[in-house]
Order: structure tokens, then sequence, then C-alpha cells
């Protein structure tokens, strides 16, 4: 299944060939050709389509990408796809949602009002009314299983509200995660490994064996990693995601392989391990969530700490060193924990209010009623069904903990691949080619760079081409981890 990565293409109102634009032409017109030459399955739209979220502009894009649009002198340019070839989602420029001319004092992430009404196709319902900007698609092509998802990481939140006035410095380019969003996506997880996830484009479910054996790709604007080129401390604290290091807990707690991302118009790609990223905070969180899944429970998003919080916590968790030191001893595991106690289900509820506590800096602090639902669930087992649990269980919690050391994450960004520039190889576009082969998925990467064709000074003619310094790496992915529940 090849696929075709774009991102922050920065539509401008004017799109005649003479007129003043943020987008170029030039590089619109070189999409098109390695598309035509590409030949991709789907074409991937990381975010800012628009440099303001106008309707205008916003409608230019629409045009560009699903028919054509005059650029003056009779021509006309153009992708003409059809919305289903498509998986698009908006960037903090086009929550700007400008409707009148606006100092750039005051564009700030207002609205998707303008961006829902030109693309109606890439509303947020899916299965709820209520996935707080979260979409997912279920794709599969030459035996290739792919669940790809989407999440709008805008500083909005809720693409429903309005908000007004200048207020916050980060509602220019900031984004984040709700603990909603990241709720619904672990909630699609755990569905799809129940194979009770709908198929949303036909009645029926997707089987438990065929998502868990499927790549499974996350779209966001918003980067997680700060690439190796182009840093800068100021640029990058005013373009982060906030509450990062929880958010990717979240993405893999979910069972993610790839995200693909924009945003700061600088290539880069992050080959990753699972156990680089999951202290032991988010590893108790991810096998916690794994053990609840086998007792038929919802996975439950680790906690999204506001500053307040995030104090106390460093406060308890001194207090509760403190103590374990001077008591000699640690306490239980969840593994031992499911060992040693899950037989008696009051010895086992005690011991699990002692390890999940604020004051526990290597566990979250269970939710009201979560730790209830646990005990619930065991009780209403045998005897000899906790004793075969309780050896199940640890069995395969100790197998995920493991793996999670071998476990890939890659995380690649797009530079601008339309903004007007001047400056070589600073635009791109990627290609992606994913496979099953065996045991494990392979997915074969190339990146084509805006710039010069000769190094000929007197020759000015720019267009994309491979880019001669990565050529085409190629990623391989185990599959036999897919056994996780």
């Amino acid at each position: 299944m090849k696929i075709m990565h774009i991102s922050d293409l920065h539509f401008s109102k004017e799109m005649h060939h003479l007129g003043q634009k943020t987008h170029s032409l030039e590089q619109l017109e070189g999409i098109q050709a390695i598309y035509q030459e590409e030949n991709p399955d789907y074409l991937v739209i990381t975010g800012d389509i628009t440099d303001e979220g106008d309707p205008q502009s916003l409608l230019n894009a629409k045009k560009w990408l699903f028919g054509t649009v005059p650029v003056g002198d009779d021509a006309e340019i153009g992708l003409q796809l059809t919305p289903n070839k498509v998986f698009l989602i908006p960037g903090n420029h086009d929550a700007f949602n400008v409707t009148t001319p606006k100092s750039l004092l005051l564009l700030r992430q207002q609205s998707l009002e303008n961006y829902c009404r030109e693309f109606p196709s890439q509303k947020y319902q899916t299965i709820s009314q209520d996935d707080f900007g979260c979409r997912y698609f279920w794709i599969e092509c030459n035996e290739t299983p792919l669940f790809i998802c989407l999440v709008d990481s805008s500083y909005l939140g809720d693409p429903s509200k309005k908000t007004s006035g200048i207020g916050n410095i980060d509602r220019i380019a900031c984004g984040k995660w709700l603990r909603e969003q990241a709720r619904t996506i672990l909630a699609w997880y755990d569905l799809g490994v129940a194979g009770r996830l709908p198929l949303l484009s036909c009645q029926g479910q997707i089987p438990s064996s065929d998502f868990r054996r499927a790549t499974k790709v996350l779209l966001m604007h918003h980067y997680l990693f700060e690439p190796k080129e182009g840093r800068h401390p100021i640029k990058d604290y005013y373009l982060r995601i906030k509450n990062k290091k929880e958010i990717i807990g979240n993405i893999l707690m979910a069972d993610f392989d790839l995200m693909l991302c924009g945003h700061k118009h600088v290539l880069s790609t992050d080959d990753r391990t699972y156990a680089q990223h999951l202290d032991k905070r988010a590893t108790n969180r991810l096998l916690l969530s794994a053990f609840k899944r086998q007792l038929g429970l919802r996975s439950i998003p680790i906690e999204t700490d506001s500053f307040g919080r995030y104090v106390k916590r460093n406060i308890l968790n001194c207090a509760f060193i403190m103590g374990r030191y001077f008591r000699g001893q640690e306490r239980d595991g969840l593994i031992d924990l499911i060992e040693r106690h899950l037989h008696d289900a009051s010895e086992f509820e005690q011991k699990m209010k002692e390890i999940f506590t604020d004051a526990n800096p290597d566990f979250d602090e269970l939710e009201t009623g979560e730790i209830d639902g646990i005990v619930t669930a065991i009780q209403s087992l045998t005897s000899g069904q906790r004793l075969e649990l309780s050896r199940v269980a640890a069995k395969q919690l100790r197998e995920c903990r493991k793996a999670l050391g071998n476990r890939k994450f890659l995380h690649i960004m797009s530079g601008s691949s339309s903004k007007m520039t001047t400056i070589p190889n600073s635009r791109a576009l990627n290609i992606y080619d994913i496979s099953n082969k065996n045991l494990e998925i392979e997915i074969r990467f190339k990146r084509y760079v805006y710039g010069p064709q000769s190094t000929d000074t007197s020759k000015q003619t720019w267009n994309f081409q491979v880019n001669e310094d990565g050529g085409e790496r190629v990623f391989h992915l185990p599959n036999s981890r897919r056994g996780r529940g």
C-alpha cells in the first residue's frame, strides 16, 4: 500500500499566478507531477492546509484537492481526487478561522467552523457524537491492513466551541490533547483487540486477529519529538504540544507503529523504541490496561498533569520514597500483585489501594470506581478461574514488558510542501510503501525535496526530486508482538 504525505500547504486567498500568495503554484504543480508518477493509493495531509483558515483559502485548497482551480491565463491546476482517497486533519493555522482581515497580533486559534464547512466529509463524528476531534479508518489493500487514526491537536480542544479575544500566547501555534481524546483512542483500541470495533464503511466489525496485526498509523499536525535539524529554544517552546510526556505514553498504550505529522516545516525521521519513552509510571499503566482488557474492562489514559497536580505529586512522591526507605521494603509490583493476591479479591483490593496511590511515583492514582470495577470483575470469577487468570495474566504481562525494548515507533515529520520559499531543499513530501511480510511490517520511505535541478547557477529551474542525502530508507517493524491484549 502506497501513501503520499504532504503537510503545511498554507493556501491563501489569491490563486492567480501574478497575485501575492503564501503558497507556491510551482510547488503545487510539482506535487501533482509526483502524485501522477508515484500513483499512491492514498494522500495524507497533516494540517495547516491554509494560512489563515479563511473561507476563500479553504475553498481554494478544496478545489485543488478534489477538482481544479484557475490560476490565470486559462490555466488550471488540481489533483482531482475523490474524498475517500484523502486523509485530512486541521492545523493551528486552519483554526485561525479568519472572517475579516486581521492584524498578525490578533491571529489566534479560535474555531474550526470555516474548515468544517468546506470539508464536511472531514467532520469529527464517527461511532459517537463525542469523539473530541478524533476519527479512524480501516483500510485493507494488497493483504496489508491499516488502522489510521486522525487526532486534532489544535489548541482548541473541542472543535465545536469558539473562543475570542487575544488570550493566551499559546493559542498561536501550540497544540494539546484533551484527556477525552486519549480516552477515545484507547476505547477504540480496546474494541479493536476484542473484535468489536465497527467498520464505518459498512456493517460489521473488524476481526480481532486483523486488528492486532494491522499497521497502526497516527496522523496529527503537531510533532512529539524535536527534530535534530533547525532547533531553536524559543521557537520550539511556542510550537510545542503541551503535556508531551503523557501524550506519548497514551499513544504507545494504543499500540501505534507510525506517526505522521508536520507543523515545524522541518524534515525529520525518528526511529525509536517504546522503552525509550515509557517510564515506570507509564509502563505500569500500560500493563494495568492490558490486565483490565482480560477482565473485559476499558483502558484509562495516563493522567495529564496540570502544574498544581505536578507540584503535589512531587511532594507526595518524596514522602512516599522516604517512607519506603525507612520501612526497608519495596511495594509489590502489578505482576507480583496478580500472582500473589489475585486468589483473594478482598486482599487484592487492599493491595491495589496501597500501590495505586497519588503518592507512589511509579503508579497513577486510580480513578474513583476503577478499583471497584476490577474487584467486581474478579469476584465474579470462580476460585479456579482466578488461579488460571493469575497464571496467564502474569505470564502475558511479563512478555509484554520484555517486548517494549524492541517495540519500534516511527515518528516522521514532513516539511512544508507548498509554502513559498527561496531556501533550497526546505520543502518536501514523503512516499511510504507499507506491506506485511511474514512476521514483520516493512515500510519503504522515500522523500522528495524541492530545490534547483542543477548546480549551474544560470539554470534556476526548481522542482521536487528524490533527496540525495536520504534516498529510500527501509524500516522493519516486528509483527510477532501483535498478540498484546
